[in-house]
């Protein structure tokens, strides 16, 4: 048996005063007094002294007054044309005096639509650089935490040595392990130091000192559901997609541009069978070649050939060539040097269709792609949190067994670990989350409905599910058409809905409120000055079933024509703004 030395009592007081002194060295968490910068400040900072967001606003404002002096010009060539000496004009020049205010337009909506796709991209790596500083912020800490710790227990075997408990070779492997610990606090804190000019640089601060960050918990919602809500998102904002668009809406316009101007050259029989043609999916084919050749030939024959001009009081008629008469435009004169004007640009318009369709498609692929990829974050983090549970279960019942001498302090202490470890392991996990969401916000243009709160890990969507056919295109409602009436003063819109809607009146409303030419049934037409349709983007189709208000629609086009979507509701896809 075994005999306990009795320590003499002013050891017991040696020991206990170092066992005070070594608890007064680990401070129970790392404290920061600096001040807090939110992950929101840095976002707004961001955006607001982006260089290059800066730039746009001079462009925006040029594309304003571009297509303020394009209506000018077109307006005082109208009044040019509508004068007693007006000359004819060429095909060429037709179509770029009817194309100038749509294209000016369109100018100036993408201007606006690259700065909005700039402003996301701006937003979404200001988010990146903050969670980087964020989690340098923590591994500096944990890093100041565990050289402490390596502190005390340097301390504490130096106090064995000296009674005896503990041999030379212990406290140098202690004090080995100080160093090791001084250096990883250091290269964290190098690495927290080099964040944090990062992230200054990006959004005009200086960060060097004085700050600290921390992220609220937001989470988002990725099911199937919320996948298709995002994916019309990103096909309605996605910047890439918008330009293709664009162009075909632009290819598209100048098809009918040109349709109308032959129709109004020459008239709308000799133009009737290839204007029907001209809407058909194979577009300038062998057959619609063949009957373009033959509208060319009728143009070409109505000035071949005499005209008998009889002279008044005299019994004579004289023989005159037709193309003595013919004027600098008329026939096939107008055509200039671009007789398949109409051939050319509806393969132009095919193509843009071809380009828009690809685009759409690769779009739709990279959303999945990038919903896929937030899901793996979010299973990762979900078990994370898991684990994280698990472990301050198992420390609190390994605390309560200690408590009653079943669990020894090593055994304790490993609890203690392994819980530190789960820690650190939702940390990371839900760094990489955000980022992953993050990503998927930016690929979809502002899809992402962000909520506020831990994600509810236990009822998340297993994202395993193949995927469903994408809905169709539920937001295209029917299609518009604007034609000018009386010379370029009055115009009429009409509009044509799909199968099946109910709607039997409309009426055509301003940005403002304003409606124009009151509410109207169905198959009517809207009659007003011109200059109330000059920009369809900004008006807006109410449709009723008698009284009953159905929807509202867009006009999505900037000529005279285009489809009627439906009116995106305030603030967008997504269920709350991301920081």
């Amino acid at each position: 048996m075994h005999h306990l030395t009795k320590l003499p009592r002013s050891v017991s007081i040696v020991i206990l005063c170092a066992a005070v002194s070594l608890g007064s060295l680990a401070p129970a968490a790392p404290v920061r007094a600096e001040r807090l910068l939110t992950l929101e400040q840095a976002v707004k900072a961001a955006v607001a002294g982006d260089p290059e967001l800066a730039k746009m606003d001079p462009n925006i404002k040029q594309k304003k007054l571009e297509l303020q002096q394009a209506q000018r010009a077109v307006r005082i060539q109208e009044e040019k044309d509508s004068s007693l000496f007006a000359r004819q004009h060429s095909l060429n020049k037709d179509i770029e005096l009817k194309l100038k205010v749509p294209l000016a337009r369109s100018g100036w909506q993408q201007a606006m639509t690259e700065k909005l796709d700039k402003e996301r991209a701006v937003r979404f790596q200001a988010e990146q650089l903050y969670l980087g500083a964020l989690q340098a912020m923590q591994a500096a800490d944990a890093a100041r935490a565990k050289l402490a710790q390596a502190n005390d227990a340097a301390e504490a075997m130096k106090a064995k040595l000296r009674f005896g408990a503990a041999a030379s070779k212990d406290v140098d492997a202690a004090l080995k392990e100080v160093q090791r610990a001084q250096s990883a606090q250091k290269q964290a804190e190098l690495a927290y130091r080099a964040k944090r000019i990062e992230l200054g640089q990006a959004i005009g601060m200086d960060l060097e000192s004085g700050y600290t960050f921390e992220l609220k918990p937001q989470h988002a919602v990725l099911t199937q559901e919320t996948l298709w809500r995002m994916t019309q998102q990103a096909e309605k904002h996605d910047y890439t997609l918008y330009q293709d668009v664009e162009k075909r809406k632009q290819a598209e316009e100048k098809v009918r541009t040109i349709r109308a101007l032959y129709k109004s050259k020459f008239g709308a029989g000799d133009v009737a069978r290839i204007d029907a043609m001209a809407e058909r999916p194979e577009s300038a084919d062998e057959a619609f070649m063949d009957e373009y050749g033959e509208m060319l030939e009728r143009i070409k024959r109505k000035w071949e050939g005499i005209f008998l001009l009889p002279i008044p009081f005299i019994p004579i008629v004289l023989p005159i060539p037709k193309v003595v008469l013919q004027g600098e435009y008329d026939g096939l004169r107008y055509f200039e040097d671009l007789p398949n004007s109409l051939p050319v640009a509806m393969l132009e318009r095919d193509k843009a269709r071809m380009k828009e369709n690809q685009t759409r498609v690769a779009l739709v692929a990279k959303v999945k792609k990038s919903y896929l990829s937030a899901k793996a974050a979010e299973e990762s983090y979900a078990q994370a949190l898991a684990a994280d549970e698990a472990a301050k279960r198992e420390l609190g019942d390994a605390e309560r067994k200690y408590k009653v001498g079943v669990v020894g302090i090593e055994e304790l202490q490993s609890f203690r670990d392994a819980a530190e470890q789960a820690a650190k392991a939702v940390q990371g996990a839900s760094a990489a989350y955000r980022v992953a969401i993050g990503q998927l916000h930016l690929d979809t243009a502002g899809g992402v409905g962000y909520r506020d709160g831990e994600l509810p890990w236990k009822t998340i969507d297993s994202g395993l599910d193949a995927f469903k056919e994408l809905p169709g295109d539920s937001q295209t409602v029917g299609s518009w058409t604007l034609t000018e009436t009386v010379g370029t003063m009055m115009s009429e819109l009409e509009i044509e809905l799909g199968s099946g809607t109910p709607a039997t009146d409309f009426a055509v409303r301003t940005a403002g409120g304003q409606t124009i030419g009151g509410k109207t049934k169905l198959g009517d037409k809207v009659k007003h000055l011109s200059f109330l349709f000059g920009d369809p983007s900004s008006l807006r189709i109410v449709l009723y079933q008698g009284e009953t208000l159905l929807l509202e629609a867009e006009l999505d086009g900037n000529g005279t024509g285009g489809l009627l979507k439906k009116a995106e509701p305030p603030g967008g896809a997504g269920e709350e703004d991301a920081p």
